[in-house]
Formats: structure tokens, sequence, C-alpha cells
């Protein structure tokens, strides 16, 4: 009884082996070792015993990227009863620990989802004895700096003596290790600044070398991407000679490019450009170009001509009136010392000057003070005498003044009372037709002093 149980469960596992055995195979070939740093492959050969179908192919394992199958998919279509093989990439990393790495490689069958899964080791070996390893940088796309990390790892038989060189352009660091002890480590970590650099793709070399050997070189690349920052100020101030602009550019970027300035067009009739040929349209624009940090102040002015014209005419306007103020000119003079002694004579001086066009009715008069008597002897034209408060008005009729012309009056007075001090005499006047307008000028005013009361002046020294 017993033995005819066991035989019936000898078929059962044979037939249930048969009916739930997959409807496909896989076969792996791979190479015994693989080095590292280097490029090398297996191949995955599947056979569909079943009907025609698409295969799907993962692989599962560390480090991941090690393995990559040749197709973008995964997927791939293999017809009943026949054959596919695919290639899989193997790529050990630069710095990979010299060991054998497990992984599983599993195919599945998009239609019954039957799975077949192989296990690959993959034995990996170094070609140097002094490796850098997890050699990075903290960024793919950096601004200010970038800081590039690793560890320095002896995989080797015995202890050497290492030196890390890190060159980033022209920049050159050093890390020496007298004796690096077997399976052991010395972690690094250098920051390089990229202030000066313009965008672009850059490297950073990683060496180890040993008494003048290279054991080991890696290089990482990294890119300086554009920053694209700027800086405008504008300022203005408004006259009524028109508006006067300053626009200050700043290129806080770190490449050299052209800059555009704007500013608001003033569509005003009377307003007039000055300044650096723009583009005109609804704004002023400019091209500037500027290196990195660089600062370009830009300035330009809408004048309002019609301010500058007012101006103009408000200086012929004056200078016309000006001309015609003196142009009819009266002086008065005293001749000689203005000093004056009881009994004694003085004589004055009037000259009327005409320096525009002819003049009629020329009527010129002056006052002889009270305390004093006029000499009746004229030198030149003798006036009429009338006599009024503030003494005897002198009045001289010439009637016509040509242009250009001159004329001097002299009279002589002579002090029949005695005063002290300092007077001043009256101003002369004059009046005169200028075509149907009439000009009344005052000369300046004189003073004269009493015997003993005319003004001095003293020099006198100021200390420094």
């Amino acid at each position: 009884m017993k033995k005819i149980m066991l035989s019936s469960l000898f078929v059962f596992l044979i037939l249930a082996q048969c009916v739930f055995a997959a409807s496909f195979t896989a076969d792996v070939k791979s190479d015994t070792t693989y080095m590292a740093g280097r490029e090398g492959s297996m191949t995955l050969t599947l056979t569909n015993s079943g009907p025609t179908d698409w295969f799907s192919v993962s692989i599962i394992g560390l480090p991941s990227s090690w393995l990559n199958l040749d197709t973008s998919s995964g997927l791939f279509r293999v017809e009943s009863g026949k054959s596919t093989t695919v290639n899989i990439a193997v790529n050990p990393g630069k710095d990979a620990i010299p060991l054998t790495y497990e992984y599983f490689i599993t195919m599945k069958s998009t239609t019954t989802n039957e799975l077949v899964e192989k296990r690959v080791l993959v034995t990996v070996r170094q070609v140097t004895d002094v490796i850098i390893s997890d050699f990075k940088l903290s960024c793919e796309k950096c601004a200010s700096e970038v800081i590039v990390s690793g560890s320095i790892y002896n995989i080797g038989t015995r202890d050497v003596p290492v030196t890390l060189t890190l060159t980033f352009e022209n920049d050159v660091r050093t890390m020496d290790i007298s004796e690096l002890k077997i399976l052991t480590e010395e972690t690094f970590s250098e920051t390089f600044e990229l202030g000066d650099f313009n965008p672009s793709m850059y490297n950073v070399e990683g060496k180890l070398t040993s008494e003048n050997k290279v054991l080991y070189e890696d290089t990482k690349e990294f890119e300086i991407a554009k920053v694209d920052s700027i800086s405008m100020e504008e300022k203005s101030f408004v006259t009524p000679f028109g508006r006067f602009v300053s626009i200050v550019g700043i290129n806080d970027g770190n490449y050299q490019r052209d800059i555009e300035y704007k500013s608001k067009v003033a569509e005003a009739w009377y307003i007039v450009y000055t300044g650096p040929e723009p583009m005109k349209g609804e704004q002023y624009i400019w091209t500037v170009n500027l290196s990195p940090g660089e600062q370009h102040e830009l300035g330009y002015s809408e004048i309002y001509w019609p301010t500058y014209i007012i101006i103009l005419i408000i200086i012929i306007l004056g200078i016309m009136i000006y001309r015609s103020y003196t142009a009819l000119v009266i002086t008065k003079e005293v001749v000689g010392k203005n000093l004056v002694k009881y009994g004694h004579e003085m004589t004055v001086s009037i000259q009327v000057l005409n320096k525009i066009r002819n003049m009629t009715n020329l009527v010129v008069k002056d006052v002889i003070p009270n305390g004093f008597t006029l000499v009746t002897k004229f030198e030149t034209m003798k006036p009429t005498l009338r006599k009024v408060d503030g003494g005897t008005e002198i009045v001289w009729k010439i009637g016509d003044l040509k242009s250009h012309e001159q004329r001097v009056l002299h009279y002589k007075m002579k002090s029949i009372k005695p005063f002290r001090g300092r007077k001043h005499l009256q101003k002369a006047s004059l009046a005169a037709k200028f075509g149907d307008k009439t000009l009344v000028r005052h000369s300046n005013l004189v003073s004269i002093y009493s015997e003993g009361h005319e003004p001095s002046s003293l020099a006198v020294e100021i200390d420094k």
C-alpha cells in the first residue's frame, strides 16, 4: 500500500512539472572577470517554445548602473519555436572594489506572465592598487563654486605613499599621504571658486601618484550655467528747461552680453530729444554690451524748446530796454575838487550823450541850491533862470540832438553862505522827444564838502 502511494506521488510531481513548466527558456553567457573602468558585455538568449510573444527583461542588482540591456524599452519579440539573443552591456565603475557582484535577470511573457529568472555573477578586477572611491562633484550645473570630494582607497596588498592632485583649469591642489595602509581610505574635499569663469562645460581631474608613477586617474564634468541678472535704475528730474534722465545698468550675471536700456518716450510737441541715438517706438531703446559686474550710465535729455525761445525773447527785450535806457545819458560832475570855500567859485559840468536816433525838443535842467549864487558868465550855451523852492533852476533849451552827438554844459556857482559838513546837489535832468515818445533821464548824484570836512582816507594794516 505504501509503495502504491509513493508511486502515485512521483507520477503527480512529474505531471505537475509538465503542466507548470514555462513555455520559454533563457541562457546567459558572461565573462569570467570584468575590468574596472572598461566596457564589457554578456549575452542573453531566449528560446520560445510557445506561441509568438513579447517578453520583458529586468535586471536587479547593485550597483544598478553597471548592467544595461541593449534595448531602450526592455521589450523584444520572439517568434514561436525560435530564439533571440540580446546584448547586455557591462560597465563596472572605474572606482569599483575588486569583488564578485550578484545580479538577477528576470524574463517575463507579456501574454501569460510566465517568469524565468537567472542569477549572474560579475567578478571585477582592478588595474591598480589604489583608487579614488566615490569621486564626485557637489553639482552638475554650478554657479559660484564646486566642491570636489571622495576617498583614496588602498585595495592592494601593501602600504603605499600616495599623492592626490586635483586640477581645475589653472588651479591645482595636492594632498600627500606618506603611507596609506592596506584596505584603508582617506577622505578629501576641496572647494573651487567659479566667480571669474564664463558659462561653459568644465572638467575637474583627479590623479593619484606614488613615487612618480600614475596609479589612478578620473575626470568629472560640470557646467557653469548662464546667470541672467540685470539691475536697472532710472532717475530723472524736471525743470522748466526740460527733463533730464539718467539710467544706470549693472550686469550682475556671469557672462558678457548685450543689455537693453529702456525709457518711456514723451510725445509732447514741444520736446526736442538730445542724447545717444535710440531705437524709438513706444519706448526709447539703447543696446549696450556689458561684461560681468560692469556698470554703465546712460543719460539723455528732453529739451522744452519754448522755454529757450521765451528766454531769448526776454534777453532781446532786455537788451533793447537797456539800450533804450542807456541810449540817452546825462552825467553831472564838479570840475576839480568837490571842496567848497566861502566866497570861492566852483565849476559844474553837465554832459549829454545821445547813442540812438535823432532827438528833438531836448531840454536840460539843473538847480543851484540855496546858499550859492550863479556866476552869470557862461563858457557854453547860455541858459534861462527861474527861482524855485530849492534854489535857482537853470534851463537849457537845446532843441535837436543828433545820433551819437554829445553836448557839454558848464556853469559856475559861488558860496555866499557858509555851511559845515556835506551837501548833496540836486540831480540834473533832461527831457527829449524820440518820435512820439518823450524820454526823461536824471543824472548821477553829486556831493560837495565844506572846508575842513572833506572826506579822507587812511591806510590801515590788518594782522593776518
